[in-house]
């Protein structure tokens, strides 16, 4: 199995009502969430995305 995600992002590639879309989403993802706490989605994702 393999899952990709491909996402054209950052800053750079942001258009003006974007602005900020990418470091929103940084923290989502490392910082944590209501279902996901502080880089338990990065653990979760590795534990079923096998490398």
């Amino acid at each position: 199995m393999e899952l990709r995600l491909a996402v054209n992002a950052g800053a750079v590639l942001e258009d003006e009502d974007q602005r900020g879309l990418a470091h929103f989403m940084e923290h989502m993802n490392f910082n944590g969430s209501k279902h996901f706490p502080k880089n338990e989605l990065v653990d979760y994702l590795q534990k079923v995305v096998p490398i």
